[in-house]
């Protein structure tokens, strides 16, 4: 493939929506383009400002956060878009990760969800529902129990 061709595909990739280096790539070889040719590109477009890793790993973050995702979550979908360690490290430093007013919010609308007839069952599937999100175990296990303590206040 001729190297305008592979910029010219580059420019569609990243006027549809931003990228991470190594998704461009990745989707520039699966388009048909020549690893060279893909590097390349890829080269040229950090180098006009087109591309940039950390910006778009602190975009993903961020909205991983408002959607109730947890560090490790956020973390895992990082690496996912091949933002490397550094910049996933900058990126979770950048958020408000003071999680425990959302994380008990997230744990109460679980525990809503779920039969309050069994307070231990709703409150273990709080907890599931924490970790599935990406919370840590120790702050999804005093959510859990903090939501449980409050349905009791509450009946």
């Amino acid at each position: 493939m001729n190297p305008k061709n592979a910029w010219s595909r580059t420019l569609d990739i990243l006027a549809h929506r931003a990228q991470s280096e190594a998704r461009l790539k990745k989707k520039l070889v699966l388009l048909g383009v020549a690893h060279e040719e893909a590097e390349e590109a890829a080269i040229k477009a950090r180098r006009l400002k087109l591309l940039d890793d950390a910006s778009y790993a602190r975009m993903l973050a961020e909205r991983e956060l408002r959607l109730g995702r947890g560090p490790l979550r956020i973390r895992a979908a990082l690496l996912a878009h091949g933002i490397s360690d550094p910049q996933i490290r900058e990126a979770l430093s950048a958020l408000d990760l003071d999680q425990s007013e959302q994380v008990l919010n997230l744990a109460q609308a679980a525990l809503k969800k779920k039969s309050a007839k069994n307070p231990g069952m709703a409150g273990m599937k709080a907890f599931g529902y924490l970790l599935r999100q990406g919370y840590g175990p120790a702050i999804a296990r005093k959510a859990a129990q903090t939501t449980i303590e409050l349905e009791g206040e509450n009946e």
